[in-house]
């Protein structure tokens, strides 16, 4: 067996261990931690608890420098596909909160982000990783470069880092053609994501710190009420 049959084959064991982590998990809470760079400049870090919910409510609120008390949330059933809510710091949030379509100019020029409030979810960037990776293998250009166990400084956590390279050519339709995922081996999720961009810099990084799975959340902070 090939180095890199090796490496697919004990990529695909966690894969399917991620899988069965995702399909039992209900809720969680966290704070996650993102990196962002939008057209080529490094965004400033942003801090955010949230609290999420099967079958994918999202709410969010910023917990660090950047935006600190700004509070939104996505709801299935309550919110239509590309709209969420939020509610604004300070004297702007005595309004109350706002729906707003994810695809708003003034949403993106005021908070520059990758991923919507859907999107936020460790669930449902795990899910678009993973389906990039079997698109990419689909064309016969998934290369796995390194797989390893080691204390990852971001979680304070052992996990395993899997390095993939999906594809170097934008016009396969991938998102981005490289990624590094951090997979937390108590709870077999990848909490700890780098993605590259086809420039060669970072596109994004996320993580996922003070995990806790399948706990009670408050769904009363979805309505994102005054705090």
């Amino acid at each position: 067996m090939s180095e890199q049959s090796e490496l697919q084959k004990r990529a695909a064991a966690l894969t399917e261990a991620t899988e069965r982590a995702l399909a039992s998990l209900e809720s969680y809470t966290c704070t996650i931690v993102m990196r962002d760079r939008i057209k080529g400049k490094l965004m400033p870090e942003s801090q955010l608890y949230t609290q999420y919910r099967k079958p994918g409510a999202v709410y969010l609120r910023w917990v660090g420098e950047q935006h600190r008390g700004m509070q939104a949330s996505y709801v299935p059933g309550r919110d239509d596909e590309g709209y969420f809510m939020a509610r604004e710091s300070g004297l702007k949030g005595l309004i109350g909160a706002r729906t707003w379509p994810q695809s708003s100019p003034l949403i993106n020029t005021l908070y520059p982000h990758h991923f919507s409030i859907s999107e936020s979810s460790v669930v449902a960037l795990t899910q678009t990783t993973l389906e990039l990776q079997r698109r990419a293998h689909s064309l016969g250009k998934l290369r796995l470069e390194s797989l390893c166990t080691l204390h990852d400084e971001e979680l304070d956590a052992p996990v395993t880092k899997v390095v993939a390279q999906l594809s170097d050519d934008p016009g396969d339709g991938l998102r981005w053609p490289r990624c590094t995922l951090f997979i937390c081996e108590r709870h077999h999720l990848p909490l700890h994501v780098r993605l590259d961009d086809f420039d060669g810099g970072l596109f994004g990084e996320y993580v996922y710190r003070d995990f806790r799975p399948n706990v009670v959340v408050d769904e009363s902070w979805f309505a994102l009420p005054k705090r």
